[in-house]
This record gives C-alpha cells, sequence and structure tokens, in this order.
C-alpha cells in the first residue's frame, strides 16, 4: 500500500481497534489543510480497515488539485478521444462535486470496473430519489445462508429490529442494492453494487455496517451530536432524522415492490462489458472514463462520466437543470424531488 509522503505531516490519523473478536475495527485519515478530504475504513478485519482508509484518502487527494479547463476522457464504447471539462473531475474547478464514479487499483482494468460499478450505483441511487422510484424489495428468506450466516448481516440483525432491502438498478449487467436497518435508537444505509447479485448484497451490508464501528446500540443515540464540515450536504441530512423519520423518508423505495429472489445471478464479466452499448442506447449517454494522475504511478485511478444526460453529483439541490430529467422516459409523469438524499 502507497503511503503519500505526506502522510503524517499534513494529515491525522485515527485507528480503532476492537478488543473482541469479529468486531468493527474502524480508520479515519483526515486532511489538516483540506475540508471534506477524508478518508474511512471500516471491517471485521484490522488489515483491510487500515488498507481501506488509507486508499480511499489517496484516492480523493487529487480530485482537490486544480487543474486547465479541459481534460481528455475516452468513449468507451467506441474507444473515441473526447474533451472534458475539468470541472467534471476536479474540486478545484467546479461549484459542488463529489467521488461519485471515482475508483483506483493497481491495474487498470480493475480500477475502470470498480469506478463503472461506482457509477452505476451512485446514478441508479440519485435517479430513484429524483423520481421517487420504488425499487424491487428482498426478504431474509429470499436471501441464502450465506448471506444470513455473514458477520455483517448478524451484526445487523443484532443491532436493528428491521432490516430493509431493495435492488434499484436502473442499468443492465449490474446489481444495485439499497440496505437500510433500522431501530429505537439507530438507523444505518448502505449501497452496494456488483456484476454478482450476492456480492452487491454483501457490499450494501458491509456499507451499512460502517457507521457502528465502536458503537454499543444499547448506549447510544441517534441523536449524539456529530460534528460535519460540510452544513449542505446530504451527510447533514442525514445525521438530523430519527430513525423513524428516515424510515418513512425512504418508504417510496420499498412500496407495493414486487419480491425477488436471490439465487447465484451473475452477470459474467464479458456481459459486464458488452452491457456497456446496451446502457448507452437505453439511456442516451455516452460513458466516458478519465484518467487520473496520482502521486504513484502503480496506482490507477478513473472517473466516469457522461458526455450529456445523467447526474454530475449526488446532491440534488446543485444538480443543474439540464440533468434532472436524466433516465425518464416520461418525463410528465415524475414527481421530482430535489432535497438532499439523507446518505453518510
Amino acid at each position: 500500500m502507497y503511503l503519500n509522503n505526506k502522510l503524517f505531516t499534513n494529515v491525522e490519523f485515527y485507528y480503532y481497534r476492537s478488543t473482541f473478536r469479529k468486531q468493527l475495527n474502524e480508520t479515519i485519515v483526515s486532511s489538516k489543510n483540506i475540508t471534506n478530504l477524508i478518508g474511512h475504513g471500516v471491517s471485521t478485519s484490522c488489515t483491510q480497515s487500515l488498507l481501506s482508509g488509507i486508499s480511499e484518502f489517496n484516492e480523493r487527494v487529487p480530485l482537490f488539485e486544480k487543474k486547465g479547463p479541459n481534460l481528455i476522457g475516452i468513449r468507451l464504447t467506441t474507444k473515441e478521444v473526447v474533451a472534458v471539462d475539468s470541472s467534471k473531475v476536479y474540486f478545484g474547478n467546479s461549484e459542488y462535486g463529489d467521488s461519485s464514479g471515482v475508483a483506483s487499483f493497481s491495474d487498470s482494468k480493475h480500477a475502470l470496473k470498480k469506478a463503472l460499478l461506482e457509477f452505476y450505483e451512485r446514478q441508479s441511487f440519485i435517479f430513484h430519489w429524483i423520481n421517487q422510484e420504488s425499487g424491487k424489495s428482498l426478504e431474509k428468506s429470499d436471501l441464502g445462508s450465506s448471506l444470513i450466516t455473514s458477520t455483517y448481516y448478524k451484526m445487523m440483525e443484532k443491532t436493528f429490529n428491521e432490516i430493509s432491502i431493495a435492488e434499484i438498478s436502473i442499468f443492465k449487467g449490474v446489481h444495485v442494492i439499497f440496505i437500510m436497518g433500522i431501530s429505537s435508537k439507530m438507523k444505518a444505509v448502505g449501497l452496494g453494487s456488483s456484476d454478482n447479485l450476492q456480492s452487491a448484497i454483501a457490499n450494501a451490508l458491509r456499507e451499512a455496517c460502517e457507521g457502528l464501528a465502536g458503537r454499543d446500540p444499547l448506549k447510544i443515540s441517534w441523536n449524539k451530536n456529530i460534528a460535519i464540515f460540510d452544513k449542505n450536504s446530504n451527510e447533514e441530512a442525514y445525521l438530523k432524522l430519527s430513525p423513524q423519520k428516515l424510515k418513512r423518508i425512504y418508504a417510496f423505495l420499498f412500496k407495493v415492490s414486487p419480491k425477488i429472489p436471490v439465487v447465484n445471478k451473475r452477470t459474467n464479466t464479458t456481459d459486464f462489458w458488452e452491457c456497456l452499448s446496451i446502457n448507452e442506447n437505453m439511456h442516451h449517454i455516452h460513458i466516458i472514463a478519465v484518467a487520473i494522475m496520482t502521486k504513484d504511478p502503480r496506482i490507477k485511478e478513473f472517473k466516469i462520466i457522461t458526455s450529456f444526460g445523467g447526474y454530475s453529483h449526488m446532491y440534488p439541490p446543485k444538480i443543474p437543470e439540464q440533468e434532472r430529467d436524466s433516465y425518464l422516459i416520461d418525463k410528465a409523469l415524475n414527481k421530482q424531488c430535489f432535497d438532499p438524499i439523507p446518505f453518510p
């Protein structure tokens, strides 16, 4: 794992290790100079927690750099080279931005796939929120023994009285899962994506558990004072809600949802890449990959954007008007919501 050479002089590093087996360990890496430049890693594995926190921090560092007005991107379906406005990638050149569609890895193909999954995941989530569209619900009896007996599901079940799961992908070849846990004192939400349905659920479970690190569900209250950097954010909208209010707000995702069984449903790697053209044609978008230069040439990083259509970020109040009808088939029939998405 590459550590930024300024890691121990310009950032704060926190690691919280559980004294018990199969409990969550948490790593937080935050910049002393740049607000909202944070890496966060939570896992039952000490090593994975550290790697995740440091990787996420290193992944976000380049996004805060200022660049010239134009970048070069590649349309993945045609290999066409296109000019890209740098404000779509780098925060220093934009009014508002986030890391949606950004991922890194040690080799380009895996980094690109991770970025595409991140892109599909966030675009699907924003679409459902803005248009208040229901997903497809999953029950515990649908999940299968491997998921029900997993550490993360057991942790959720021990902490929450209610666990709600919905499949919300609007793209072919990928599954996007939203999970919500609710109890009288605690709440949690998580997103996960994969070309394998069970892996997508496992990823969402893992993310939903990130807010549980070091917390005793018998002692903590949902409205515990938590300092956040950005007062106009999805995170702020999430933190100020009680568990029951959060449940009511997300009720639309599970309303009259057809249940779908979880089998070993997999879209193989070839299908995943072939679905790029299908998704472009279906939604009238061009999917563009932009390479992001990192301090370590061994790390490959990409951001996935669209040249037109799609959402440029995940904060609805600042989504440009021309993007608001993205992915809609009948624009006249959808009631749209542009409130912040309550998501940590």
